[in-house]
């Protein structure tokens, strides 16, 4: 009597190219010949890949968390998903048992390795656990001596990522490319003379300027040439992580490097002294929000968010240089066809319970909210963008959060005191506050996009 054959998902996963025993091609064909041997049948479809990505993160895998989304399906899709060794599938023992058990207790799918064979008796769990504790443990120990390596190199004020703008990498050196670094001097030498960045920018990206990755210089791109010391001859390194837009974060590593400095000393000492007082960072008091649409607005242009100045939005990326275009719109033009949307938007807007009688309290509205909150988590764990854990923690947080509203609504809640209003008297409302608008506008709007004179409202499904 034949055999039925079982349905099986491959997962497939490499840290970096010269991995050769861990190529891609090499574990899928392990990965058959298991399922050949086994009764198990793999269609293209269930053949999930990531490729040059670090199993410590599952949501950083996108192959991985395709295939988990996948799983959820009814009927299931298949019975099993194979690996070549269990560390494919996670180097996190959390993530293990979080993936593992949600598969298996709840989903009725195996994870199998085809290069560990396995039991299903007390022995065999024992054996995997030891086996997830080690592959954790190699994962750490050597992002660990990856650090120190690197840190070593830094103190030699030897080169460890690609080449800044105005070098390339040669032998391991770096190399000055002139073209680029005439670049780099001219702007050290404009800023340094008082020009705005705003119009360096401008000139730079009418000249189609592209870094080494190809993409438009923005504001971020020059303060980051102006603080990086590798144009006078120096290596930065942050042995504790990415330093981000903090170029004095404690702990910095700035050691002399073997390269030839594109910027002299003098310069860059002006720039420096400039920059300390270009970007003076003064406390900010706590304010409420200067209009309910703060936030909402995206230039249909470039994607940016939009700004208010004196009832006029405009695109941020115009200042960051990453927009071409003159979008904006008045703030009343934007007001009015923004009610006129939600006269044709045919989801289901509810009234809004809204206290009169000090103008304070506005709790019916923020449990709105909450529940709508339970819809969006529970929609993201059915997509596989949460995980079972997740799921639960944030459920439970809204419910308790709900739960204290609710009791807060009833200890204020009088004859009398609150009337319904529904969403259009709610935005032309004169005492309605704008931080009110904003949260109720937001539990059904996604973003809104302008475009010179026409606009699209993005409503939640």
């Amino acid at each position: 009597m034949p055999v039925k054959l079982r349905h099986a998902a491959a997962y497939i996963r490499v840290s970096t190219e010269d991995q050769i025993e861990y190529s891609p091609e090499s574990q899928l064909r392990m990965i058959k010949d298991y399922a050949l041997r086994n009764g198990y049948e793999i269609s293209d479809e269930h053949i999930y890949i990531d490729e040059g990505i670090s199993g410590r993160q599952a949501e950083k895998r996108p192959a991985f968390m395709e295939m988990i989304s996948v799983a959820k399906a009814m009927p299931k899709p298949f019975d099993a998903i194979l690996v070549w060794k269990f560390s494919r599938f996670a180097r996190s023992r959390q993530d293990s048992i979080v993936y593992k058990t949600l598969l298996r207790r709840q989903l009725g799918i195996e994870v199998l390795s085809v290069s560990e064979s396995l039991g299903e008796d007390s022995i065999s769990i024992l054996i995997e656990a030891l086996i997830e504790a080690m592959d954790e443990y190699y994962s750490i120990n050597l992002a660990e001596e990856v650090r120190r390596g690197m840190t070593e190199r830094a103190r030699r004020g030897e080169p460890l990522s690609i080449a800044p703008f105005g070098y390339r990498l040669e032998n391991k050196q770096l190399q000055v490319v002139n073209s680029e670094a005439e670049i780099i001097v001219s702007v050290f030498s404009r800023f340094a003379a008082g020009e705005p960045l705003s119009a360096i920018l401008r000139t730079l990206n009418a000249a189609n300027i592209r870094t080494h990755r190809g993409s438009k210089i923005e504001k971020r791109t020059l303060e980051y040439w102006l603080n990086n010391p590798v144009y006078v001859g120096k290596i930065r390194w942050n042995p504790n992580g990415k330093t981000g837009r903090d170029f004095h974060t404690p702990g910095l590593i700035i050691s002399e490097g073997g390269h030839r400095p594109i910027i002299s000393p003098e310069l860059w000492s002006t720039v420096q002294n400039r920059l300390s007082s270009f970007y003076v960072r003064r406390p900010r008091a706590a304010a409420s929000p200067s209009h309910w649409l703060i936030g909402l607005l995206r230039c249909g242009l470039c994607g940016a968010s939009m700004v208010n100045c004196r009832g006029y939005f405009y695109c941020t990326g115009k200042n960051r240089g990453s927009c071409s275009g003159e979008n904006g719109a008045r703030l009343n033009i934007i007001e009015k066809n923004f009610l006129r949307a939600i006269y044709v938007y045919t989801g289901n807007i509810p009234a809004f319970i809204i206290e009169k009688r000090n103008n304070a309290s506005h709790v019916f509205d923020f449990i709105s909210a909450s529940r709508r909150k339970l819809d969006r988590i529970k929609e993201a764990y059915e997509t596989g963008v949460y995980t079972i854990e997740e799921y639960r923690s944030a459920k439970s947080r809204i419910e308790v959060e709900i739960t204290e509203l609710e009791g807060e609504l009833s200890s204020i809640q009088k004859p009398g005191c609150f009337r319904e209003l529904s969403l259009y008297e709610l935005l032309t409302d004169e005492l309605a506050s704008f931080a009110d608008i904003s949260l109720v506008v937001r539990s059904f709007v996604r973003d809104i996009t302008i475009l010179g004179d026409t606009m699209t409202v993005n409503f939640y499904a």
